[in-house]
């Protein structure tokens, strides 16, 4: 018998209670429903030059993109997320056609947003191409420099670039493109799907990682990926590359000379969790792992390439590997929960993360069951008071604490607590149908709903108080038996 969890009309919609408060979250969930081309996708045309030496990276864009929505378009906007540090992002040229026809613009920058109104609409099935030119000053990291600011820097071996092109925001059919406020904890950035063609130049001697390689010559490359939510690329005169082909998945690891025993472990832990989140959630979503050593002591995701931590690298032994082991497993599994499925990790961090964090957990269990006991016991934090895991990054800021607590304490907790609620068949039936569903859309915490709807009839409601803030009114409907 199908089991259900029946939730009123009026709340149904869970993502709702965002877009009352200011997020519109729900309202991501259709933008991305086409399997062959998203209603907005940009096609971006990066030529960079990169500076090593000088620490600084110079961008010629080119943003094309066409109107296949329903809606009349009076202004673009683009996340420059590095626009919110002083001297960082500095906006040369931005010059704009409709149609082929040279538009007139006066662009203006607030934070991280970087707003263009248009001298005249952009109608269903026009065009519009935006050229712009950008200088980016990268900073000096400490290696104890965490996310987000830290991810455009350089320390004393690499230089990273995360985060810090200027990409479209998506799409809201109400509110047209997206704006928000940048805030200093987590993923303050929204990623639609695009397509990135990537021709990068570099000083001699330097070597360049990142996913897509389609040519290398010299000190020039160029990458291509379609599909993607990201583009992101490390950088350093001190790297060597250890390589390792999964099943069909070809992995290359970055890392600087000296840490040869920890490119083993690093190569080790990717193929583990490969065949692992590939067996449990569904096929790996790209052609391709890269995975570079950074300059900080966070790590991070972007579309097929990863960043592992400097400082986990260094501070690796065998006997204490727990922390290089999660973070690697963590960041591969985002390839599931970012890539390609995507969700609003400005005002519903805890989607992506919780499941990501959650993997590490997985990875334990599958491959190093002593260490799953250590997981456990380092998410059982004390709940920081008035806080709950549907929280926004707005509701986080004032403290990483915080947000750390909550969105990689907390929310995996109530995956872990769901698990045992509803059982462990059904709870991995539920993550690969979740993954199935969404892959290639953004995914809401409704739709997160919805689709552990399909899986278990058990009464969740107070695992949902316990949690959420404003907790969706869900009621178990039984089994109603057969009538006679």
């Amino acid at each position: 018998m199908e089991r259900k969890i029946i939730i009123p009309p009026a709340i149904f919609v869970i993502g709702l209670w965002l877009f009352f408060s200011g997020g519109a979250a729900a309202c991501l969930s259709g933008q991305e429903t086409d399997s062959h081309r998203p209603d907005v996708y940009p096609e971006y045309e990066l030529n960079i030059a990169l500076a090593f030496d000088k620490h600084a990276i110079g961008v010629h864009e080119k943003m094309t993109v066409v109107n296949r929505t329903r809606a009349t378009w009076e202004r673009l906007v683009f996340c420059v997320t590095q626009a919110v540090h002083p001297s960082v992002f500095t906006l040369d040229r931005f010059a704009l056609s409709i149609q082929k026809e040279a538009q007139t613009v006066t662009p203006s920058i607030r934070r991280s947003m970087l707003t263009v109104d248009l001298p005249r609409p952009v109608r269903p099935g026009e065009e519009a191409e935006a050229e712009i030119d950008y200088r980016l000053n990268v900073r000096k990291l400490d290696q104890y420099e965490i996310h987000p600011a830290g991810n455009l820097g350089y320390g004393a071996h690499v230089l990273q670039a995360g985060d810090c092109f200027a990409t479209l925001t998506p799409f809201d059919p109400d509110r047209g493109f997206r704006e928000w406020e940048y805030a200093p904890v987590g993923d303050p950035y929204i990623y639609p799907l695009a397509g990135y063609d990537v021709r990068l130049s570099a000083e001699p001697g330097v070597t360049v990682a990142a996913a897509g390689l389609a040519e290398h010559k010299g000190n020039d490359w160029r990458f291509s990926l379609e599909r993607a939510r990201s583009f992101a690329f490390t950088a350093s005169r001190y790297y060597d590359v250890a390589r390792r082909l999964v099943g069909d998945i070809p992995v290359s690891f970055y890392y600087v000379k000296g840490f040869e025993r920890q490119a083993k472990v690093v190569l080790q832990t990717a193929a583990e969790s490969l065949d692992l989140f590939g067996s449990l959630y569904g096929p790996y979503p790209g052609k391709e792992l890269v995975i570079g050593q950074n300059a900080y002591s966070s790590a991070m995701e972007y579309s097929s390439f990863i960043t592992v931590a400097h400082t986990y690298i260094r501070d690796y032994t065998p006997a204490k590997p727990q922390l290089l082991l999660s973070l690697v497993a963590h960041e591969i599994s985002h390839q599931w929960w970012y890539d390609a499925v995507g969700s609003d990790q400005v005002m519903e961090p805890w989607l992506d993360e919780s499941l990501a964090k959650y993997s590490e957990y997985l990875y334990f269990r599958a491959y190093r069951p002593p260490l799953a006991e250590w997981w456990e016991a380092n998410i059982a934090v004390r709940r920081p008071d008035d806080t709950f895991i549907d929280d926004s990054i707005y509701d986080l800021a004032d403290s990483t604490r915080t947000y750390s607590r909550v969105i990689y304490g907390l929310a995996p907790a109530f995956l872990r607590d769901l698990r045992k609620t509803i059982g462990e068949d059904e709870f991995i039936a539920f993550l690969r149908d979740y993954y199935t569903s969404g892959a290639g859309r953004f995914m809401t915490a409704a739709d997160f709903f919805d689709v552990l709807s399909r899986h278990t009839d058990a009464d969740i409601t107070p695992l949902l108080r316990n949690y959420f803030r404003k907790p969706p009114n869900i009621i178990a409907e039984k089994p109603q038996g057969d009538g006679l």
